[in-house]
């Protein structure tokens, strides 16, 4: 007789707190296609990716699991991706979260920098830039639970308290300088833009 062969719980279905994978992405998406799209890209470049279809589930998804990143369209019926960012940050401050939208805005620009978010694109995304960015928000994080746990083994609170106002000194200047710059993403085989990357910039260090 055959051994039986044993069968996987999809990411979607796994109990709540289960131990994420390596590079856990969330996504969050009001269109279906774009969902299914997105996470078959990520999945086959090694994502583990568990999908929302709007701002109230991606919520509870967050606080019932941890994520290395959350990619958000920003655009969304009911909470939109700006909302989401707010809820995310209030539970956790170290995720990094990136916002795509096919709407560019300086002023939704300047909100997705006050309240946090790792990286802001327009669509359409190519995927090997959405890689990269996603790779890199990553490994920020990561950097920032080895920091934060150092912090905590050796009681260093008031110096965190201290970096903390001076970072909080440097965000208001940075704010008052900000523009936007927005960079063609082009395939250079078939000589095509596929897209722009929209860049927050300023002129504080």
């Amino acid at each position: 007789m055959p051994p039986k062969r044993r069968t996987e719980t999809p990411i979607s279905d796994r109990e709540p707190g289960a131990r994420p994978h390596t590079r856990a992405v969330l996504l969050v998406d009001d269109d279906p296609a774009v969902l299914r799209a997105v996470s078959r890209t990520l999945r086959s470049r090694g994502f583990d990716v568990v999908t929302a279809h709007d701002g109230e589930q991606a919520v509870h998804s967050i606080r019932h699991r941890s994520f290395d990143v959350v990619l958000s369209d920003i655009g969304m019926p009911g909470m939109d991706g700006i909302q989401l960012l707010r809820e995310v940050r209030e539970h956790d401050l170290n995720v990094p979260v990136v916002l795509i939208t096919g709407d560019p805005a300086v002023s939704t620009a300047i909100q997705a920098l006050e309240y946090g978010a790792f990286h802001y694109l327009t669509k359409p995304v190519n995927s090997e830039a959405l890689e990269r960015v996603l790779e890199k928000a990553v490994q920020v994080h990561r950097l920032a639970r080895v920091k934060k746990k150092a912090a905590e083994l050796f009681g260093n609170d008031n110096a965190l308290g201290a970096d903390r106002a001076g970072i909080e000194a440097s965000f208001d200047r940075a704010l008052s300088q900000l523009w936007v710059a927005y960079h063609p993403i082009v395939d250079v085989r078939a000589r095509k833009v596929y897209g722009y990357e929209a860049l927050l910039r300023t002129t504080e260090p």
